[in-house]
């Protein structure tokens, strides 16, 4: 009779953590929800990057008539294929409409991200076995800001992170129940979705599954492992052979044309060595306001991404050294270094071979570090209790504050608010332009997608034979072939930065200017010109 009590309250207590859950969930859901429902103007000041912009024509062409392309002429690679065959259905049904399968595309995001956040709380309960430290991770990363952004930027950043949670969930379910071969299988399942998502994502599929080698060999799993291993390269092979035998290279053109333009812009020095350059570059994780200020590379808001990472990584390392039983959360800290070195790598081979990094790259650090903070809340219940343990509840809400004040003050400044400009110049150009005219732009992705003309992209980020016409300095030309009419761009992209490309100045006549209050690109607003003869 006395076990009875006992009973009721670990009953009550699993509801109230069940309802708990179900709260922070929805919230989750709701915000980006509504986010992703907003109007498509207000979206392109605040989340969507032009580069979403591709996705979108991409999937569009494919319904219309069938060609892999932003154009209906020029077959890409640039771009990451399992997003694009995500969002392709709502234009197959959709077509004719240009709004809704955008908000179509964000709802999706906003629900894989809501998946990401239930995943950040059974992976800390699997790797701890405490549901009020899996609930702290599932807070943290739910309201980060960031994350909630990210869920509406139109691009395959939502799915990427959550494959990249599962995978490490996969693989922890692995060491915490046993490896039988279905659950290698579903291991290399998952990790061949995680690569189409992202091919940068072999960074963390090579380090799991180099750590899972040793582990598989001791308990005579190794054929399993392999298994696994060849999963992921039979789903990751079509991909492969189709940009291979298309273009001739398995790299995608978004992942060299900035880099390459970058490189030949602004050298270190005429006739210099390229580890000047390289070593140039690595600088750049010196520099304080890429870490602060901005902290895309840390996954978390900017101002306090950077000590938040500090004081967990501090917390981290004392944790693992001053406990008398690792065991009891070991496993998460070794999951999550295990992410670090990706991340590290990650981070490395984009500052040494393209020199160029984008925010969204980083995105899984968010889930990380959500993660880790229910590691060490865990780490602390012991007796007497750690400082996390005790004050895990103080330490979850002013997290949660500090993320909503800056959520609220980001969502407000906007990511993009110059981009009004390019929308604003694509329906200059639907509604003043002949409907067979064809428009040359160097940031295609709202033009090509609101302009209803065709839009060639002359960047290379979708396009390998601009890409080429760029290397040969001959884009004037290229354009030319392919008959070119206008150039609609901000004016730094057309007389700087893409001026030496073209091989002699492009004859211009200025057509239009979209210059709106308050906002421009490289001091500079959006200039239409007519190519002429």
């Amino acid at each position: 009779m006395s076990a009875e009590p006992s009973s009721v309250v670990r009953l009550s207590d699993e509801q109230s953590q069940t309802t708990w859950l179900l709260i922070i969930v929805g919230l989750s859901f709701l915000i980006r929800l509504i986010i992703a429902w907003v109007s498509i103007p207000t979206l392109i000041e605040k989340t969507i990057p032009d580069d979403a912009f591709y996705y979108f024509s991409i999937a569009r062409h494919i319904a219309l008539d069938g060609s892999i392309s932003i154009d209906g002429v020029t077959v890409t690679n640039g771009f990451h294929p399992l997003w694009l065959v995500l969002i392709s259905p709502f234009y197959l049904m959709l077509h004719h409409d240009l709004d809704v399968p955008v908000h179509l595309a964000l709802t999706l995001g906003a629900i894989l991200d809501t998946v990401t956040v239930l995943l950040a709380y059974r992976f800390v309960r699997l790797v701890t076995g405490n549901s009020s430290a899996a609930l702290g991770s599932a807070v943290v990363y739910g309201l980060n800001p960031r994350t909630v952004l990210y869920a509406a930027n139109g691009l395959e950043t939502a799915l990427n992170v959550c494959l990249f949670a599962l995978f490490l969930y996969a693989y922890a379910n692995i060491r915490s129940r046993g490896g039988s071969l279905a659950r290698y299988l579903y291991l290399g399942a998952v990790g061949g979705l995680l690569l189409l998502s992202r091919t940068d994502n072999v960074f963390i599929l090579s380090v799991v599954f180099l750590h899972a080698t040793w582990a598989a060999f001791r308990r005579g799993e190794l054929r399993r492992l392999v298994a696994s291993q060849a999963l992921v390269a039979c789903l990751g092979a079509p991909w492969l052979l189709w940009s291979y035998c298309t273009f001739g290279t398995i790299v995608q053109s978004s992942a060299i044309s900035v880099p390459l333009v970058f490189r030949e812009l602004y050298p270190i020095a005429p006739g210099s060595p390229p580890i000047i350059a390289l070593v140039a570059s690595l600088g750049k994780l010196l520099n304080t306001s890429q870490w602060l200020t901005d902290a895309s590379w840390t996954g978390l808001p900017p101002l306090v991404g950077l000590p938040l990472w500090i004081a967990v990584g501090l917390a981290s390392v004392r944790g693992w050294s001053a406990t008398r039983r690792p065991r009891d959360y070991g496993d998460g800290l070794t999951l999550a270094g295990l992410a670090m070195l990706a991340y590290v790598l990650l981070l490395l081979s984009h500052l040494t071979i393209r020199q160029y990094t984008r925010s969204w790259y980083f995105a899984p650090q968010a889930w990380v570090f959500a993660a880790l903070v229910g590691v060490l809340i865990r780490s602390g219940r012991t007796s007497p209790p750690g400082i996390f343990w005790k004050y895990r509840r103080l330490a979850i809400i002013a997290i949660a504050e500090i993320f909503v004040l800056i959520g609220v003050f980001w969502w407000g400044r906007g990511l993009y608010r110059w981009q009004v400009e390019m929308y604003e110049a694509a329906l200059w150009l639907r509604g003043n332009t002949p409907v067979d005219t064809r428009i040359g732009s160097f940031n295609a992705g709202l033009q090509a997608y609101y302009s209803g003309r065709v839009v060639i992209n002359l960047d290379g980020t979708v396009n390998y034979a601009a890409l080429e016409a760029i290397k040969g300095k001959t884009l004037l030309e290229y354009m030319r072939s392919m008959q070119v009419a206008y150039l609609a761009d901000y004016d730094a992209a057309i007389r700087l930065i893409y001026a030496p490309f073209c091989g002699r100045a492009p004859p211009l006549e200025l057509v239009h200017v979209v210059d709106c209050e308050g906002v421009s690109w490289q001091d500079s607003a959006i200039h239409i010109y007519r190519l002429l003869d």
